[in-house]
């Protein structure tokens, strides 16, 4: 078995001295890895699919519709995703959800989609990126990366990592976060 790639999840959130609104604020989401997955060590070989299930972390928006004031809060979340690496005559695709929601330490009743995303760049990349969606009109996009060689040509990525983020139509409700899954 190769090694096992570590990843670092997190977020930021920066309110500047002279904010007078919610829409002064920066914030931002970020996943790191070590041990990149490089295709040409796994080509020709690679095809089929790999399920991945890990977490997620981020920050949850929403404004109060009476004075725009925006409550915020840490959520945490379960990360679950597919990924099909193809027939040796493409680098495949790789979809999932997001869900189980704990928002400032109560469920919320959400399921993200992360819709179908292609696998791109030349063969030694494992990178891919796609659009979010979810009921109630929230919409957004997601990105990645696949991490850890196997030892086999045929050995698919150990994990995966990336950011997502969606906001509902309005922009009343948002969500930003990282994750990071585990092959299974």
């Amino acid at each position: 078995m190769g090694v096992m790639p570590r990843f670092t999840l997190g977020y930021w959130l920066h309110v500047p001295d002279d904010a007078t609104s919610a829409d002064s604020y920066e914030v931002g989401v970020f996943a790191l890895g070590s041990g990149g997955f490089f295709r040409a060590d796994n080509l020709p070989g690679l095809t089929g699919t790999a399920t991945y299930k890990g977490d997620a972390v981020g920050l949850h928006a929403k404004r109060a519709a009476v004075d725009d004031t925006p409550d915020i809060n840490e959520f945490t979340a379960d990360v679950a995703l597919t990924a099909n690496f193809g027939d040796n005559t493409e680098l495949g695709s790789v979809s999932g959800t997001v869900s189980n929601f704990n928002v400032g330490g109560m469920e919320k009743s959400l399921e993200l989609s992360l819709e179908r995303a292609t696998i791109t760049g030349d063969r030694n990349s494992g990178f891919f990126k796609g659009d979010t969606s979810a009921a109630g009109g929230f919409s957004g996009k997601w990105a990645g990366a696949f991490y850890g060689d196997g030892q086999a040509t045929t050995d698919k990525p150990a994990s995966v990592i990336g950011t997502f983020g969606a906001s509902n139509e309005g922009g009343l409700e948002s969500f930003i976060g990282a994750f990071g899954a585990k092959k299974q």
